[in-house]
C-alpha cells in the first residue's frame, strides 16, 4: 500500500531557504567548538577522577559494616537481597523482583517515506515522496494524525501506556543500595506466563494467573473474556497469528537478583554515589568483577563517549559549513550539472577544512586542561626531533658515500 506525493520548489523559494540555512550553519558552526571543547574538558576531569577513585577505594565485605569506611570509597561484589513485592497498576500482577516494567504493543500502522530530489533546469527542484504504509507490532502509538493520509490508515489509541516500578530495599549483604545503583540494574529478564486464566475485578483491571503472583483475594473477580495469554504476552485480539489493527499484546520484564559489583560512597550502611570533583563514583556491573576490571570499564567507556563526541564535533563543523555556503550552491542550479560539480567539489574541501579545523580545536582545548602534560610531550617531540635530525643525516652521508667506494675499488 503506497501513496506517491510530487512537490516542487521554485528557484526564488530555494535561495530564500539557503539563506536561512546559512544563518542556522552559523550558530552551528560556533557551537561545535564550544562542544569539542567541552568534551576535552569533560574527558579530562573523568580521567582524573577515575584515576582518584582508583587509587584510594576500600574493598569491603558486604557481611559486616566497618563504621571506619565512612565516607570513603568502597569496593564490593556478590549477590543482592531484596523483600519487596512490586504490582503492576493495571493488570494487578505482583512479583517478587528488584524492577518490573509493563512493556505495552500494539498492531497499528506505521508509515515509511522515501524521496528522490531532481535539479530542474532553471533552478526548480523537484521532490518525488512515496509512502509505504506496513502494519507492525510497536511500542507506543504511532501518531497517524501526521501521516499522508491520516483517513485512511488511522491508528487506534492504547487503552494504557508503558510503566516501570522499581524497589526501595535492595541489600546486598548489611548494606542497603540507594536508588541511583538500583536504576543501574537493567538486566531484564522475560517474566513467564503460564496460566491462560485471567480475572477482572469491578474497576476493569486484570489479574494474572496465581503461579506468577500474588492476586489480591479482596477483590471481587470475574473471568475476563476479552484477554487471554499467548505464550508470554498477556493478549487483546481474535488471533495472535494473524494480528488486526488494534490488537494488544503485553509482556512484563523483571530484574531478579544476581551477582553484582559496585563501587560507591559509604554512608552508614547505606551504598550512595561518590561525588567527586566532576563525577559521580556510582558503577555498578553485573558479575563478580575485580575492582581493576570495573575501573578499566568505566575508563574504556569515558574513552568511547570522547572519541564518539569528537566525531560528532567534526561532523557538526562539516554540516554548519555546508550549510553557510548553501546560498552560493544555489546560484549554480540554474544548470544543475554545474551544481553536482560544485557541490561534490566544495564538500571534498569542506571535509578537509573541517577535519583540519576539528583536530586543531581538540589539541588547543587538551592544551589548555593539562598544560603542564602538553609541555612536557611537546618538550619531548622536539628533543626526539632534534636527536633523529643528526641520525638521519649521518646515514645519508653514510649511504652517498657508498657508490664512491665501490667505484674506486673497480
Amino acid at each position: 500500500m503506497t501513496y506517491t506525493n510530487v512537490t516542487h520548489e521554485s528557484y526564488g523559494s530555494r535561495i530564500k531557504s539557503s539563506i536561512a540555512y546559512a544563518f542556522f550553519g552559523f550558530f552551528l558552526f560556533i557551537g561545535s567548538f564550544f562542544l569539542l571543547s567541552w568534551n576535552e574538558g569533560r574527558t579530562i576531569k573523568t580521567t582524573i577522577d577515575l584515576d582518584y577513585a582508583r587509587e584510594n577505594y576500600v574493598a569491603v565485605d558486604s557481611k559486616s559494616i566497618d563504621t571506619n569506611n565512612e565516607g570513603k570509597i568502597i569496593y564490593l561484589s556478590g549477590k543482592p537481597d531484596n523483600d519487596t513485592i512490586l504490582s503492576d497498576s493495571i493488570f494487578n500482577l505482583s512479583v517478587n523482583a528488584i524492577r518490573l516494567k509493563r512493556v505495552v504493543e500494539m498492531y497499528q500502522w506505521v508509515e515509511e517515506a522515501k524521496s528522490k530530489t531532481r535539479e530542474k533546469m532553471g533552478g526548480e527542484k523537484e521532490t518525488i515522496t512515496t509512502y509505504t504504509y506496513i502494519k507492525q507490532w510497536r511500542v507506543g502509538r504511532v501518531e497517524s494524525e501526521d501521516f499522508q493520509q491520516p483517513k485512511k490508515y488511522a491508528n487506534p489509541y492504547q487503552p494504557f501506556n508503558n510503566e516501570s516500578y522499581q524497589s526501595n530495599n535492595v541489600y546486598l549483604g548489611k548494606y542497603i543500595l540507594s536508588e541511583a545503583f538500583i536504576k543501574k540494574m537493567s538486566f531484564y529478564t522475560d517474566l513467564p506466563l503460564s496460566n491462560s486464566v485471567l480475572y477482572r475485578n469491578n474497576k476493569s483491571n486484570i489479574v494474572t494467573d496465581k503461579n506468577n503472583g500474588e492476586i489480591n483475594k479482596n477483590t471481587d473477580m470475574s473471568l475476563m473474556d476479552e484477554y487471554s495469554i499467548e505464550g508470554n504476552y498477556i493478549y487483546k485480539g481474535d488471533n495472535i497469528s494473524t494480528p488486526n489493527i488494534g490488537d494488544i499484546r503485553v509482556s512484563f520484564k523483571i530484574v531478579k537478583p544476581k551477582n553484582i559489583t559496585i563501587i560507591g560512597q559509604q554512608n552508614k550502611n547505606n551504598i550512595l554515589p561518590y561525588q567527586a570533583s566532576y563525577i559521580n563514583i556510582s558503577f555498578l556491573q553485573e558479575g563478580l568483577l575485580s575492582a581493576e576490571e570495573l575501573f578499566r570499564i568505566e575508563k574504556d567507556e569515558n574513552i568511547q563517549l570522547s572519541w564518539l563526541i569528537r566525531l560528532g564535533g567534526i561532523v557538526l563543523i562539516f554540516v554548519s559549513l555546508k550549510c553557510i555556503i548553501s546560498p552560493i550552491r544555489t546560484l549554480f542550479v540554474f544548470v544543475p550539472f554545474i551544481a553536482n560539480i560544485f557541490g561534490f567539489l566544495s564538500g571534498l574541501i569542506l571535509f578537509i577544512i573541517s577535519l583540519i579545523l576539528g583536530l586543531t580545536t581538540i589539541l588547543i582545548a587538551w592544551f589548555a586542561y593539562r598544560p603542564l602534560l602538553s609541555l612536557i610531550i611537546a618538550l619531548i617531540s622536539l628533543a626526539l626531533f632534534f636527536v633523529l635530525i643528526p641520525i638521519i643525516k649521518a646515514k645519508r652521508k653514510k649511504l652517498a658515500a657508498i657508490p664512491e667506494t665501490n667505484n674506486n675499488n673497480i
